[in-house]
């Protein structure tokens, strides 16, 4: 998956990642064993509690409470938004959640 980023969206190494809805952090290791930094953006409290313990080793990662609705990220403060489990919200509700990425990606992405 990573090699098929780097071709398709020049994912760098020094990209800085979010992860919406990033539960337990599944997704977020995947970057994380890779060498990415990587924002964890997680709504239900428990969830994020047990993300923030099972990558609490990987200086990194950082979890903070937020939705894809209201990405607390300031505009331009991150390269990519990622969401994986999450993603049936995104289908049903695409325009809420595509411009909010937009604002919040780096200018050189958007497009």
């Amino acid at each position: 998956m990573l090699n098929t980023l780097s071709r398709g969206c020049g994912l760098a190494h020094d990209w800085t990642i979010a992860d919406i809805g990033s539960g337990t952090g599944n997704l977020a290791r995947l970057f994380l064993d890779a060498g990415y930094c990587v924002i964890g953006v997680e709504p239900n409290r428990e969830m994020r509690e047990a993300g923030e313990r099972l990558l609490a080793d990987y200086l990194a990662f950082e979890s903070i409470d937020g939705t894809a609705e209201n990405i607390p990220f300031e505009s331009g403060s991150v390269e990519m938004i990622t969401v994986l489990k999450a993603f049936l919200g995104v289908c049903v509700r695409p325009v809420i959640y595509r411009s909010p990425a937009h604002l919040v990606m780096r200018k050189s992405l958007r497009q």
